[in-house]
């Protein structure tokens, strides 16, 4: 990073320090912030300073540093060349009444600013009570003059039922004005009830503090440019990525717009610094589910012997109990990986700013561009999972040809620039690697699965097994005007113990691939207006004495 410099002098006015012994003889000096690298969970700041020396020992003393600096990542150090030595430095903290003073300033304004908005709002309330009150009052009114016209028959009916109807229409506007009146007076005074609550706890003592950093220096020679380097970690500051996903069909072009969201409440502003995003250490859904595996087992079924003699009890209820963790941790060892989210790499990323950037100590997310990157697509396809859902997702499958790799995190997606919802970036996707981006549902192509029949029993069918026979159809329509891929993922079957047999037949299409968990993979082409039916039977056998999960 591109150091900022700034000369100073220490003929300066001096802090008063006499309340710290030992330090009582320091000159103030300012060494603003000149850059900033953000990780994930925290950040570095830099500092620096040209100095004016004179030959011997001088004591200086950099004032408000934030009470968040972690102590053990101070360094002070000497840049460029001269012949002086950084002999020491230690800090200490220190409230600053100033701060003080007018944050409690800021605080009052904003509760008397608070205060004379709450008088508004309940003298509108009142107002508006009132033209309630008259509104229906003129409609009482005039509705008891209409019965009595209807009586008498009097043609003046007709002006007392356009009156009705103006009075009618005016109170409805008046309850939404009351409702909305309402619900403001409500929000002012939760604003309101905050800033007292602060205002107290400021005058109550709690003032901000700061740190003081005193550096020791010894100068062989007068020096009019000696530079120093302030370098300190911060926590309570960090950065996560946000992306913008667009694809655009005329030109099977993907681009994705790489966004750095930093945050801080270091305690100190970052006024006009350099900017380094680094990765080292750290509605709409539209998520295309994952497909549940089939799974078959036997049932452990466990039976408490309520009945025995007391001092029995404890010895048979720990055996039980070590049964059932013992059985918890096996099932544990069988579920899926799928499940578990795992950062496949560690990758160490930097990426310097262009410009300069303000960030405040307020904790509130600042999103900066770092990056536009271009993706090659292989298509369009349509996704489906018919064992979760009947939804086809638009999906492409994108290669990262860009040296920046992606990290976890939240994508917005547009297709041909219309917002279609929002999904996560769950691993890191590096140089050559590939990225499934779903665009949203597409109502026209229709899916729909179904269990045809079911045939189970025990001797004959089965032979001297229990079984079940099934009878699967999945039905997919393309009513878009043109001609669609489709990938349909089906879980068949797997058998987690040697007794249980399970047996996929008469299917009508083959799997592409199929995964460790029984998913079956199918792909297929469907032209415009064209109808699919993909069929199979599953057979599962087992002894007639075990009680099967998963069927």
């Amino acid at each position: 990073m591109k150091k900022l410099i700034l000369a100073l002098s220490l003929f300066l006015p001096v802090l008063a320090f006499a309340a710290i012994p030992g330090f009582e003889n320091a000159s103030e000096i300012k060494a603003p912030v000149s850059g900033v690298t953000v990780y994930s969970n925290t950040a570095y700041v830099e500092r620096n300073a040209v100095l004016s020396l004179s030959k011997g020992e001088t004591l200086l003393a950099v004032t408000d540093l934030p009470v968040g600096m972690v102590e053990n990542t101070l360094s002070v150090k000497k840049s460029g060349e001269g012949a002086f030595l950084v002999k020491e430095f230690e800090y200490k903290e220190v409230v600053s009444k100033a701060v003080f003073e007018q944050k409690e300033k800021e605080l009052r304004d904003s509760l008397e600013k608070i205060k004379s908005e709450i008088t508004a709002a309940e003298d509108k309330i009142k107002a508006n009570d009132s033209k309630i009150k008259a509104l229906e009052s003129i409609n009482a009114k005039a509705a008891d003059e209409v019965s009595k016209a209807l009586v008498t028959k009097d043609v003046s009916v007709t002006n007392l039922d356009a009156v009705i109807k103006f009075a009618s229409k005016g109170l409805e506007q008046a309850y939404k004005d009351k409702r909305f009146g309402e619900t403001n007076l409500k929000e002012l005074k939760e604003k309101a009830s905050v800033i007292e609550s602060e205002l107290s706890s400021v005058r109550a003592g709690n003032l901000k503090r700061n740190k003081v950093l005193f550096i020791r220096i010894d100068s062989s020679a007068a020096l009019t440019d000696a530079e120093i380097n302030i370098k300190y970690a911060v926590y309570n500051a960090g950065w996560y990525p946000a992306y913008e996903a667009n694809y655009t069909p005329a030109s099977s072009a993907a681009e994705v717009a790489y966004n750095a969201v930093i945050y801080q409440q270091s305690g100190e502003e970052w006024k006009n610094v350099k900017l380094t995003v680094s990765t080292g250490n750290k509605q709409h859904n539209i998520n295309i589910p994952e497909p549940a595996p089939w799974l078959l087992r036997e049932r452990q079924v466990y039976k408490y012997k309520m009945m025995m003699k007391p001092e029995a009890a404890p010895a048979a209820m720990a055996m039980d109990t070590a049964e059932m963790e013992e059985s918890r941790e096996a099932y544990a060892e069988e579920a899926p990986a799928a499940y578990n989210a795992i950062m496949e790499n560690e990758l160490s990323m930097k990426v310097e700013m262009k410009g300069k950037f303000t960030i405040a100590s307020n904790g509130e997310p600042k999103r900066v561009f770092l990056k536009n990157m271009k993706f090659d697509t292989a298509g369009m396809y349509y996704s489906a999972v018919p064992s979760q859902n009947d939804a086809a997702y638009l999906t492409a499958e994108i290669e990262n040809k860009d040296e920046l790799s992606l990290m976890p995190g939240e994508m917005a997606v547009y297709l041909d620039g219309d917002y279609s919802g929002k999904q996560q970036i769950g691993k890191v996707i590096n140089t050559g690697d590939k990225l499934t981006v779903s665009f949203g549902i597409d109502e026209n192509i229709k899916i729909k699965r179904e269990i045809t029949d079911k045939k189970s029993g025990d001797r004959g069918l089965f032979g001297n097994d229990s079984g079940i026979d099934y009878g699967f159809k999945i039905t997919v329509e393309n009513f878009n005007k043109k001609e669609a891929d489709v990938e349909i993922k089906e879980p068949m079957p797997v058998s987690q113990h040697d007794k249980i047999k399970a047996e996929v037949y008469k299917a009508s299409d083959e799997c592409v691939k199929k995964d460790e968990n029984g998913i079956c993979t199918m792909k297929f082409k469907l032209g415009a207006g064209q109808k699919k039916t993909i069929t199979y039977r599953v057979k599962i056998t087992y002894p007639k004495d075990m009680n099967v999960e998963g069927l």
